[in-house]
């Protein structure tokens, strides 16, 4: 009799456990899509940037601050 009755809280915590984990999933906010192409060319010709050049029109590269060397450059004209 005592094992009937632990059987039948554990289906019964079961079921409970079951209806909690359905009801959290159904009030998840939905994953948000990947940005399309146009949406990231968007965003990135949003911010201000710049890059210096040496007198051959190459990047100039700057020092990281851990020994190595680093470079930015950016597109004079935003993209489409």
């Amino acid at each position: 009799m005592l094992l009937h009755t632990q059987e039948k809280k554990i289906v019964e915590i079961s079921v409970w456990l079951r209806q909690l984990l359905q009801k959290a999933s159904s009030q998840m906010a939905p994953t948000p899509a990947a940005l399309s192409r146009k949406e990231i060319v968007d965003k990135l010709n949003a911010i201000p940037t710049f890059a210096l050049l040496n007198r051959d029109k190459s990047v100039l590269a700057i020092e990281d601050g851990e020994g190595g060397e680093c470079c930015s450059w950016c597109a004079s004209e935003p993209q489409q």
